[in-house]
């Protein structure tokens, strides 16, 4: 639970960049200017998922000396369940951000994609659990992501 919660809140802090800019996004849609569009997003798209990788990286580096120093008897080790965690949450940002992008454009999808991959990540987490344990929730998650959402 820990380490979800700090990839959670590494997620939502990225997310910032992309999202506070929604308005903008939209009045520039909605003046058909397509081409400025498709680079405003981008930009924005590339300063979210970079400051995701940026902090996700700081936090393993730096997290581990902060316990050893303030003497935290909790481990904050790179393990297996960081590792997937990170992946999965960058591809949740991923998705996050398309999913977005075609709802300026007024393609709502995401009820259908939400459904979809409730009903895919239970059926792989299913399938795997007995094979990874606690890492069968952000393989299976990682790979609703990768077949539906990207």
């Amino acid at each position: 639970m820990f380490y979800n919660q700090i990839i959670r809140s590494v997620s939502g802090f990225s997310q910032a960049p992309f999202y506070s800019s929604l308005p903008k996004m939209n009045s520039i849609f909605g003046l058909n200017k397509i081409d400025k569009f498709k680079s405003y997003i981008i930009s924005r798209f590339r300063i979210s998922i970079y400051l995701y990788l940026f902090s996700a990286f700081l936090i393993s580096y730096f997290l581990p000396l902060i316990f050893i120093f303030f003497k935290i008897d909790k481990a904050f080790l790179i393990n297996d369940l960081w590792i997937l965690l990170f992946i999965t949450f960058y591809f949740e940002r991923v998705s996050g951000m398309i999913v977005q992008t075609l709802t300026i454009s007024k393609e709502i999808i995401w009820h259908w994609l939400n459904l979809l991959n409730g009903i895919f990540t239970i059926t792989i987490c299913f399938i795997l659990f007995s094979s990874f344990s606690i890492l069968a929730l952000p393989i299976s998650l990682s790979i609703t992501f990768l077949l539906i959402n990207i």
